[in-house]
């Protein structure tokens, strides 16, 4: 039977810090779970999504003498998931079947672009395409740009990246044969599917970067509104990682510096392991 305190859980949240109801859901396979319980005692977590017991990342946690315990998991698979915390019976106070305490929601993914279908592609301005993995791409510079593999303008890319890439590393060159001003370079989204170009709200963008100019990066929504926004420091030694979290993400927007004088010094922006997570 359960211990004289059996185990509750109190709060569950997303690797963004948001609440997680039961029977809700979640954009990424990163959940945090914390709750009471009778201290000393183990509780085992089992973990299933559609039926399926799959193997947790934490398998087991102590409650500690306040009566707290606390528990992160990674890498859920994308589906309906139940995560169920029972008592272990190496407590003697617990006898089967111990306490339990569980929790549902269902685990979105983000979808991944290694952008192999772009590359020593040329754009002009207001050029549009899908990538193979549904991802929405409008060049609107009036300066051409063409993507281009990052390993011929970095040559220690791949190391940098190490563990941290999947597919090709791709650059965007920029040629700024024209004065503009610090308009929108491109600009990102997610589509509904492979059969409909519609694009969907997204709750979270992250992508790694390289970049010869300090350009500007939006979150923006369906209206126009800037969400978030970030300014990237130009040249750094190594990729750095830029994350947007926020509900209702519909573009990414990347904007190049102003170009004073025509047919200037040409620049690179490499985007790499970019992960747009739908919203749920």
């Amino acid at each position: 039977m359960p211990s004289p305190l059996p185990p509750t859980i109190a709060t569950v949240k997303d690797s963004a810090g948001n609440n997680i109801a039961n029977n809700g859901a979640v954009s990424g396979g990163s959940v945090s779970f914390t709750g009471a319980g009778l201290p000393g005692v183990t509780l085992d977590i089992t973990v299933t999504t559609d039926g399926i017991k799959q193997t947790p990342s934490t398998a087991s946690v102590l409650i500690g003498s306040d009566t707290k315990w606390s528990a992160n998991l990674t890498s859920l698979p994308a589906g309906n998931t139940v995560v169920t915390f029972t008592e272990s019976l190496s407590n003697p106070v617990v006898t089967s079947p111990g306490g339990i305490a569980s929790w549902s929601f269902t685990v979105t993914l983000g979808v991944r672009e290694d952008f192999t279908s772009l590359t020593g592609q040329v754009f002009e301005q207001n050029w549009r395409l899908i990538t193979k993995n549904n991802i929405s791409f409008y060049y609107n510079s009036k300066n051409t740009g063409c993507i281009r593999d990052a390993r011929e303008f970095w040559p220690t890319t791949s190391s940098s990246f190490k563990g941290k890439l999947e597919g090709s590393v791709v650059c965007l060159n920029y040629y700024p044969k024209l004065v503009s001003d610090g308009t929108s370079l491109f600009s990102l989204g997610l589509c509904k599917s492979k059969d409909d170009n519609t694009i969907v709200n997204v709750s979270k963008v992250s992508f790694y970067y390289l970049s010869q100019a300090e350009c500007t990066v939006y979150a923006k929504d369906g209206a126009g509104n800037i969400l978030d926004q970030r300014t990237l420091a130009p040249n750094p030694t190594m990729p750095l990682q830029v994350t947007f979290s926020a509900r209702n993400i519909l573009v990414i927007v990347v904007l190049a510096p102003p170009i004073a004088t025509a047919y200037s010094m040409s620049s690179q922006f490499t985007m790499g392991n970019l992960e747009l997570t739908p919203s749920t």
